[in-house]
């Protein structure tokens, strides 16, 4: 070969593997430096001690199981704990359950029963293998009819693999599924084809009906709907692969095959195969229940089991035998016609026709309007039923509308609830006690409900008939005793919030009725005037300004959202949302989007259309009178000798912090703030550990990360199963053992729990929410959350706030008046945020082991939508004024995941009160590093991040005295031998083409 040729030959060479060795290391260190991290792992921390901090103990959380056996033994029996208490019993007639010993050759029904609804898609899928239906029932003394079960499990619905496509956020994916039409991927999910997917009863061989005597003792009727992230529940069928008498319904009815699978089991009871029909709804969504009593179907009974998690379905066949007694309530109103809702018209996220949604990014340009008000699940039908007993609203009929109410279940036992004595009313509490008595046969536990009625006049303040104000689990009580629980009521907690005039939470005056309950219900059965079950108090008006604030904030509710309210109007307005009003309920029921609604005024398409300008912002820019601004630079880099261990424990506001935060190198700082997916950087020079965060609710979601491949997770009941219980101690230790398992696999973040409001039944995340109640759902969460902070693992409470729908979520305009929007769907966040404790152990600067206790709720996840105009993590009124000046929140507020959306600007973001954005591409930066206010932005961020952090078990064996250093991860060592060979060969080409023209 010539010199010229090898010359060039070798030049290529050399060119080609010098440049990607540069941009493989440039990529991967820098853009996909994080995701590196989260599916190679990162490097292991090096933490060194000195002479002092060698004699300190620095395990701060201490393990219960020593090894991962028995913590995935406990952890499965709490899970199977959980759905036991937390099955409903929805109807028993002739008492037909518990099947007794002599009825346990059964037959189940229907394609559910071998593709069990183990979970929702997305954020909470678990890596885990969980118990199905056959097993479960058989493992707890059934004997299942094999015949039936293996035509369902053979049957092409079930095996057949259909290919389709789906659009993610990293473009078209081919993707395949068997059985239900439903897919999920990259935080998108679709329905597509069959989404019911029950097998026809047309296809039911002849000779089934031989193996029906032997397994007759009960048929299991299995009906089975799915939800998760991306999506919706589809109110329409139309458009999917579905009989032509099934077009015009929603997924949340029976779909004919459904019903022709009933008709034939009824058929099969009629002939004497089967002794029993009892129906198992595996579903978290809330499905249209009137068949459950249709005399077509003769039902006997019924349950409902939610998304099992990984061993429900033992819990299942528990409760069908009589193992358990049953004891969960309803979360939600089961209504015969969800089309009557009303949030029904204003669900569907609907287009603004002017607005450019490209400028915004993703899906902006779409709105929805929550013009129901507080008028949510029973909030609305206890209402509707009041106002028609009162002749206010004609055609309303609850028996007809209300198939069960929320706080509904029944036992195998029964119970007999009562005041003892006379409630009390001291320095502002209620004290309820309550005597239960188990009037029935078997053990079981009850659930004490009391529902407050607050005075309402026409044209005043809305208020709902009932409210849920308080609840007790009992323990397990024997037939024929009693136990006696205590219930509080804070006074302030009756409060409405009236935005129009006082702009202030409000204690009207009059009369106060607390309603000892079975259910949402009761109020309409009880007297008056029986003491043991109707409590009065009245009050004089009490409004809580800035003179008189609530108890539990630190400074008074005010108005932060007067911007979304003013779209609201209470008489009928062309292109105004109608607030929904007692004042006459039948003329103002919300009503769907106009032509004229889906034109936005100017200054919505201004909003929409203008992005974030941090220089111009006279909102939170670098602007004079911003809420932001600042023009004293704040100080960096000082070398004051302080160590984030020297933080824990500390109140958030001691004077050391500021040592501290004078320390900081805000390059650093801003790249921690910006590429916080699933962790939370490294910053060495003052001691802070990375951290690994990873999704939930149902338990770990370690998927997404290398370091959770080998980790104890389990799946847990869904979050409405957890509510379903109504049992605080409960919900703190199904907390507690997700806690330990963070420990045991040092995590130390959790995206969890999610707390939003079941406000329409077709939401697709309904499954990772507790309920339709914000009293109820706080409760649970503050409960869940302290459990889990005892072993240190903070919790991102999600989604902050009003994300409770799944399409268009990314940028939808959500228009809620401020009483809606505090009293429905803040209300479960405040009181995770206000209730929730755990201990901190830390050394004090003797080397003294002391324990502060604070609030457990130290993260939380803003939303992807707008409230209003604006982007949830860019309200200051929302991310500070609310949820740090009112309520008290200290930590970090993270991002939902930041795929580069203008709307949702990283700048707007910090400067509002939101921390972190959850970028698992480490190319996110922040506009403005260097102004006096964007430093000082970021210095609260820090704060706030580092706060979370050093009350965590990311500091478990950091003790003072202790530095934190970190080794090279086996991806970094690769690239470094990659590069060492990419220069090897450089070095080769070079003293070859020399070698080669010497020799010539």
């Amino acid at each position: 070969m010539s010199v010229k040729k090898f010359t060039r030959l070798w030049t290529i060479i050399i060119a080609v593997v010098t440049v990607l060795a540069i941009v493989v290391s440039i990529v991967l260190t820098g853009p996909l430096y994080t995701v590196m991290n989260m599916y190679f792992g990162k490097g292991d921390a090096v933490i060194k001690q000195n002479k002092f901090a060698s004699s300190l103990d620095g395990d701060y959380y201490k393990l219960e199981h020593q090894d991962a056996d028995s913590l995935l033994s406990a952890s499965a029996q709490k899970a199977e704990q959980v759905e036991e208490e937390g099955i409903v019993l929805l109807k028993n007639d002739n008492q037909v359950l518990p099947l007794t010993s002599e009825e346990t050759n059964v037959s189940l029904f229907g394609r559910t029963s071998v593709d069990p609804v183990y979970t929702g898609a997305g954020s909470a899928a678990t890596e885990s293998s969980p118990v199905d239906y056959k097993t479960a029932f058989e493992s707890n003394g059934f004997n299942v009819n094999e015949s039936l079960y293996d035509f369902y499990a053979n049957h092409e619905i079930t095996t057949t693999p259909i290919k389709t496509k789906m659009q993610t956020g990293m473009g078209e994916m081919d993707v395949e599924y068997t059985g239900r039409g439903f897919i999920s991927s990259m935080g998108t999910a679709m329905f597509t084809g069959d989404i019911i997917a029950e097998v026809p009863a047309k296809d039911y061989p002849e000779d089934l009906k031989d193996s029906f005597a032997k397994y007759g003792d009960a048929a299991i009727v299995f009906i089975g709907r799915v939800g998760g992230e991306g999506c919706d529940l589809p109110t329409d069928m139309s458009e999917y692969d579905v009989a032509k008498e099934d077009k015009n319904k929603s997924y949340l009815e029976l779909d004919s095959r459904e019903m022709d699978m009933l008709s034939y089991v009824k058929a099969q009871k009629d002939a004497g195969a089967f002794n029993k029909i009892v129906v198992v709804l595996n579903t978290a969504n809330a499905m249209e229940l009137g068949f459950l009593n249709d005399e077509a179907y003769g039902i006997d009974a019924a349950v409902w089991v939610g998304c099992i998690g990984d061993q429900g379905a033992n819990a299942v066949a528990k409760v069908l035998n009589g193992t358990v007694n049953p004891s969960g309530r309803t979360v939600d109103t089961y209504v015969s016609d969800l089309t009557k809702d009303p949030t029904y018209v204003n669900f569907d996220d609907t287009f603004y026709n002017n607005i450019d949604g490209s400028i915004g990014g993703y899906e902006s340009g779409r709105f929805n309007e929550y013009e129901e008000g507080i008028y949510v699940g029973y909030r609305y039908y206890e209402t509707a039923a009041a106002e028609a007993m009162d002749g206010n609203y004609d055609g309303f009929n609850y028996d007809e509308a209300v198939v069960y109410p929320f706080g509904y279940g029944l036992s195998y036992t029964t119970f007999e609830k009562e005041y003892v004595g006379t409630p009390s009313y001291n320095d502002g509490t209620f004290t309820f006690n309550v005597k239960v008595t188990n009037t029935g046969d078997v053990a079981g536990k009850d659930v004490v409900e009391i529902y407050e009625e607050s005075p309402y006049t026409k044209g005043g303040i809305e208020k709902s008939k009932v409210v849920l104000a308080g609840f007790a689990k009992t323990n397990v009580i024997n037939p024929g005793e009693s136990e006696e629980v205590t219930i509080e009521v804070n006074a302030e907690d009756l409060a409405s919030y009236d935005y129009k005039n006082n702009k202030a939470y409000v204690l009207d005056e009059g009369e106060y009725k607390f309603y000892l309950s079975d259910n949402s219900h009761s109020w309409a059965s009880l007297e008056a005037e029986d003491s043991s079950k109707v409590y009065t108090h009245d009050f004089d008006e009490w409004v809580f300004d800035k003179d008189n604030k609530r108890s539990t904030d630190l400074i008074a509710a005010t108005n932060q959202f007067d911007d979304v309210s003013a779209e609201f109007v209470d008489v009928p307005t062309e292109g105004k949302p109608l607030n929904f009003s007692r004042t006459d309920f039948a003329g103002t029921f919300p009503t769907a989007p106009t032509e004229a609604d889906m034109t936005a005024e100017d200054y919505i398409k201004t909003a929409h259309e203008t992005v974030y300008d941090e220089n111009t912002n006279k909102e939170t820019g670098n602007v004079e009178g911003s809420v932001a601004y600042t023009d004293k630079m704040p100080t960096t880099k000082a070398n004051n000798g302080i160590q984030l261990i020297s933080l824990r424990g500390l109140d958030y506001n001691d004077p050391a912090w500021d040592l501290l935060l004078d320390e900081l190198d805000m390059s650093t700082v801003a790249n921690m703030l910006a590429n916080a997916g699933y962790n939370t950087a490294e910053l060495t020079d003052i001691g802070k550990p990375a951290t690994l965060d990873y999704d939930g609710p149902m338990g770990w979601s370690t998927w997404v990360s290398a370091s959770g491949k080998d980790a104890i997770c389990l799946g847990f009941p869904a979050e409405e199963v957890l509510a379903a219980t109504w049992n605080e101690a409960l919900a703190e230790e199904m907390g507690q053992i997700i806690g330990e398992q963070g420990l045991y696999n040092g995590f130390n973040g959790w995206y969890a729990p999610a707390m939003n409001t079941h406000r329409n039944a077709f939401a697709g995340r309904n499954y990772e929410y507790y309920s339709e109640d914000g009293l109820l759902a706080g409760k649970m969460a503050a409960s869940e959350v302290s459990g889990v902070m005892k072993y240190g693992s903070y919790c991102y409470l999600k989604h902050f706030a009003l994300n409770d729908k799944e399409d268009g979520r990314n940028g939808i305009a959500t228009w809620a008046n401020e009483q809606a929007i505090r009293e429905i769907y803040l209300k479960p966040f405040e009181i995770a945020v206000k209730e929730a404790k755990a201990d901190v152990n830390y050394y004090d600067e003797d080397g003294n082991l002391q324990t502060s206790t604070i609030k457990a709720a130290t993260a939380i996840m803003s939303s992807y939508n707008r409230i209003g105009c604006t982007w949830s993590g860019a309200r200051y009124g929302l991310m500070t004024t609310i949820l740090r000046d009112e309520w008290g929140f200290n930590g970090a507020v993270l991002t939902d995941y930041y795929g580069g959306s203008a709307y949702m600007d990283p700048d707007s973001g910090i400067r509002a009160g939101n921390d972190l954005m959850l970028n698992t591409f480490a190319d996110g930066s922040l506009s403005d590093q260097k102004s006096a206010t964007g430093v000082a932005a970021m210095r609260r961020a820090a704060h706030n991040t580092l706060y979370m952090v050093v009350n965590s078990n990311a500091m478990q064996g950091i003790v003072p005295g202790s530095t934190v250093t970190y080794q090279l991860a086996t991806w970094q060592k690769c690239l470094i031998a990659g590069d060492i060979v990419a220069a090897a060969i450089v070095i080769l080409g070079i003293v070859l083409i020399l070698k080669k023209r010497k020799t010539a």
